[in-house]
């Protein structure tokens, strides 16, 4: 399985990407900071998951396509 987490580095959505990474799902996710960002993938990294991380501005339409494709 592979699920996108928006905002995934901090609160309610890094739980949620820490679940699903223990899940076995690769997991995906963007936030504006590079800094937290980093800390859930070693987290994910450390339980044994997959993830992939990039900065993004969700509210800026064409950085968000980039992070999907």
């Amino acid at each position: 399985r592979r699920c996108v987490v928006l905002g995934g580095s901090r609160g309610i959505r890094r739980a949620i990407a820490l679940g699903l990474a223990a899940e076995g799902a690769v997991v995906a996710t963007c936030a504006r900071t590079a800094g937290p960002l980093a800390e859930i993938a070693q987290a994910i990294g450390q339980a044994g998951g997959t993830s992939h991380t990039a900065t993004c501005d969700i509210a800026d339409p064409a950085a968000l396509q980039a992070f999907l494709e």
